[in-house]
Formats: structure tokens, sequence, C-alpha cells
């Protein structure tokens, strides 16, 4: 928890690193600074590697998701969810409710509510709700924001697609 106080000492209009930033902020200024040693799994998601690599630590059990078991080869698969039987999916996977899909994995996960068409591949990437993904896309270390539309024999690769405009934002 923080003091609302420490805000003002921080800079303006950039991300910080609560490890990196924050804290050593907070002793230059003479704050009292109490820390917890804990055996937990953290991550500082400041960046979007980190965003990603927190995803693929709970896919490969690094992160414990309690009352959750996985294994290299586990596919999660919500309810109201099909898969074609001709898709390839390539575990650890997860996949949310109301889900069709092609070929997807590893390292990836997928919201509710997605489409995603036959001959599209998604890699190590993280798809949010209600997502279409056309035929024949390409789908790499990318993350595809909610409500978003993936049109046909569209390829995206290490970035934020948050519908038909790229981010200005490279991963």
């Amino acid at each position: 928890m923080v003091n609302p106080s420490v805000i003002s000492k921080m800079p303006d209009k950039r991300i910080l690193s609560f490890e990196e930033d924050v804290i050593p902020r907070l002793v230059e200024n003479n704050f009292n600074v109490a820390l917890y040693k804990s055996g937990h799994y953290f991550i500082d998601i400041n960046s979007i590697e980190n965003y990603i690599k927190v995803h693929r630590d709970m896919l490969s059990g690094l992160y414990k998701i309690p009352g959750l078991t996985l294994s290299q080869d586990i596919i999660i698969k919500g309810v109201n969810s099909r898969i074609h039987p001709d898709a390839r999916i390539t575990g650890p996977v997860y996949i949310g409710n109301n889900v069709e899909i092609g070929p997807i994995g590893p390292d990836t996960v997928i919201g509710s509510k997605v489409r995603i068409n036959m001959g599209s591949r998604i890699i190590g990437s993280i798809i949010w709700d209600n997502v279409m993904v056309e035929r024949d896309s390409r789908i790499i270390n990318t993350i595809v924001t909610s409500n978003a539309r993936v049109d046909k024999r569209y390829k995206y690769k290490n970035v934020i697609f948050t519908g038909h405009d790229l981010k200005d934002i490279a991963i």
C-alpha cells in the first residue's frame, strides 16, 4: 500500500517500476518504507514483455494458480467453447468461455467470446474478450485487446493490436 502523498514525489507522465523507481525515490525523500519478504510470485507488470511473461509463467506453472494444476500439454477450455477437429493446439493453452478456434499455441491465452477462423495461427499471444480473427491470419507475441477484429491474412508480431489501428508500442 502506498500513501497518496507519495504520488507527488514521482515523475509525471512516465511508466514507473515499483522496485526500480518508486522505492528508491521514497528512500531518497525520507519516507518510511516497509517491505515484506515472501516466497510468493511477484512481477511488476510495467511493460508489455512482463505482461506476456506473467501469462507464460501461469501457463508453465511457475506462478501457481490456487486449485489449478497445469502441465506442458494441458489445454484448459471454458464452457460453450468449440475447437475444430482439424485445429492443432499446442499446450499449455487457456481458452475462455464461448470460443471457436482453429490452431493456437504454445504460450497463448484466449479470452471469452473469441472466434479464431481456420487457417489462422496464434503463438505466444494474449487475446482479450470478444475478438474475431479472420481466416489465414498470424498473431505472434502480440496482445489483441477486447472488441478487436483481425482481418483476413493479416500478420501481427510483437505489437498491441486494438482494432484496426496499432498502438504506437512495440514489444
